[in-house]
């Protein structure tokens, strides 16, 4: 388990760093070229504006985190994460084909015509696209290609912190089954109880007095075990080795503390 959960990290180490491009990622054919233009642009808010230089054709995706611009956005058919291909773009009414040879001022106030590169939802679909936009009205566009990257990459990490998360509760709290009757009344055998772990070398860990623990048998339990067999009459065939199996008791006692031990009276 530590070993599983140490190369766990390391992973979501691995995918921290790709996504803050301080490392290099190697990826077969189109889907290298894919990552490497997505890195050129960079990811999240690290990302260059698509629009800046956009051309007719191009798929761009809108981003917003204001949430009341975001819906004053989506009332006239905007969608934040939705792909969009570039119809049409106009400079004061006049058309023309690409933003990328106009200086910074040229660019100001530029009006797009765009439709979803795919079919929405019912309630987000609309009868007169494409929708006109201007496109300094939105806070950030990337490329279709970033985006993309960007959500499988957020996807990712989301999974493996997912799993990490899953893998510490299994590590440290399980149901296991009562395996004897030495807890009777109060535990029966094939009861199912909720375990933590414990760690007697750690304070906040280490079990109290009135716990219930599960343990395994140490070595001395077994060679008790064993001689009592070889003093029972008929070579102890009542007497089961304890080898490998788990004890369920209740704590009176912890390191540091005096107990008395009274004769039993039958």
């Amino acid at each position: 388990m530590a070993i599983s959960s140490f190369f766990l990290v390391v992973l979501i180490v691995l995918v921290l760093h790709l996504t803050e491009l301080s490392t290099g990622l190697t990826l077969p054919g189109q889907g290298r070229t894919a990552y490497q233009e997505a890195k050129s642009d960079g990811f999240g808010t690290k990302a260059r504006n698509a629009a800046v230089n956009c051309t007719v054709g191009d798929t761009i995706v809108p981003l917003c985190r204001d949430m009341e611009l975001r819906q004053e956005l989506a009332n006239v058919g905007v969608y934040a994460g939705v792909e969009y291909n570039v119809c049409d773009l106009y400079i004061e009414g006049s058309p023309i084909q690409s933003l990328r040879e106009l200086d910074a001022d040229e660019k100001r106030g530029v009006v797009a015509l765009i439709k979803p590169r795919y079919k929405l939802r019912e309630n987000l679909e609309r009868e007169d696209w494409p929708v006109q936009v201007v496109l300094d009205s939105v806070p950030l566009w990337v490329s279709r290609t970033t985006y993309e990257a960007g959500t499988a990459i957020s996807t990712l990490i989301f999974s493996l912190a997912s799993f990490a998360l899953a893998s510490f509760i299994a590590f440290f709290v399980q149901f296991v089954a009562v395996p004897s009757p030495s807890m009777l009344p109060a535990l029966a055998p094939g009861n199912v109880v909720l375990v933590t772990r414990t760690f007697p070398s750690l304070e906040p860990f280490k079990p109290c007095v009135g716990d219930v623990v599960f343990f395994d048998a140490p070595p001395s339990l077994e060679s008790t075990a064993k001689s009592v067999a070889d003093q029972v009459e008929g070579g102890g065939g009542n007497v089961q080795s304890v080898k490998g199996k788990q004890f369920l008791k209740r704590v009176v006692a912890v390191p540091g503390e005096r107990v008395g031990v009274r004769p039993w009276q039958g």
